[in-house]
């Protein structure tokens, strides 16, 4: 069979090392990307191979999420230098902290330590005060400021957001014209079916728009972007936290097209990445997007 660039295939003599994706062709050679080698130093999971009959078999299957998302190589070498883990390395180092995964009671932890309580008690102070119809009916009524006053308060009882982050979302949401606005954004990106591009693009315009303190911090991060998202509807939006998601995304090869400005395609990205994650993981006993993302925040630090 002739093979191209992009095709997805495998190696007959080396099953172990899982779907491949062929990134460049020179002659009667194939570079090619496995998914399962194992890397010791960036790019050993690119391999040159040989196009002659039996070398490479093409998937049943030529789409696979995880290929389809590859960070950018050129000519068959990668455009970065982060070491490659696999899937189950990544794994065996959230188990290597928690041996019996996402049950295991240092993972769980209480309101002070662990990753899971006190991001699930920050969910559910959310539910309790702003969930179903409350946060609709208030602002209905015209009461933004007492959705702004409930929102900074579950904001406030999680750590997620670094001391100085919280200041800069406490001082920006001081303004309250700028406040309502963001609320009213939030929760028309929240209260949709699903995560929606041009909802997501005026909920992050109304950060843009927070007033600044003068010397101070612009409040348009991806923490204080995500936050909310992620404390409301844990099911489905995620936390993003710049370096060690982008660490995570290139450990583990699924590119984020990551941008420092906040924009719809790299937090599309960061989902897709979440749930194929999520799915992984299961196994383990994920639950949910809170799972993932302490998953993400061990596999990215160093």
């Amino acid at each position: 069979m002739e093979h191209s660039v992009g095709t997805i295939v495998t190696s007959p003599k080396k099953p172990e090392w899982g779907l491949g994706k062929i990134l460049a062709i020179t002659g009667t050679s194939a570079m090619v990307y496995f998914q399962d080698y194992p890397e010791e130093k960036p790019g050993d999971a690119v391999r040159k191979m040989v196009l002659r009959p039996g070398s490479l078999r093409a998937a049943e299957n030529q789409s696979n999420p995880w290929l389809d998302a590859l960070p950018p190589y050129r000519e068959g070498k990668p455009l970065f230098s982060t070491r490659r883990i696999t899937m189950d390395q990544a794994i065996a180092k959230f188990l290597k902290k928690y041996p019996s995964g996402f049950s295991d009671e240092g993972y769980i932890g209480d309101l002070k330590s662990g990753e899971r309580a006190c991001k699930m008690q920050a969910h559910e102070m959310f539910s309790e005060s702003l969930g179903g119809r409350k946060a609709g009916e208030l602002l209905a009524e015209g009461d933004a400021q007492e959705v702004v006053k409930r929102v900074k308060h579950v904001v406030n009882t999680v750590n997620l957001l670094y001391p100085s982050e919280r200041t800069t979302y406490g001082e920006a949401l001081k303004d309250e014209e700028g406040a309502e606005a963001y609320v009213r954004a939030l929760f028309a990106y929240l209260d949709a079916p699903e995560p929606r591009e041009g909802l997501f693009d005026l909920y992050a315009e109304s950060i843009r728009r927070l007033p600044m303190k003068e010397g101070g911090t612009n409040p348009m991060k991806w923490t204080i972007l995500t936050v909310v998202p992620f404390i409301a509807q844990p099911d489905r939006q995620m936390f993003l936290k710049p370096e060690v998601s982008k660490q995570a995304g290139q450990r583990l090869h699924f590119g984020l097209q990551y941008k420092a400005l906040p924009n719809w395609r790299t937090y599309s990205q960061l989902l897709k990445m979440s749930h194929l994650l999520l799915e992984q993981l299961k196994h383990l006993g994920a639950q949910d997007l809170i799972d993932v993302q302490s998953f993400i925040w061990l596999t990215g630090d160093k």
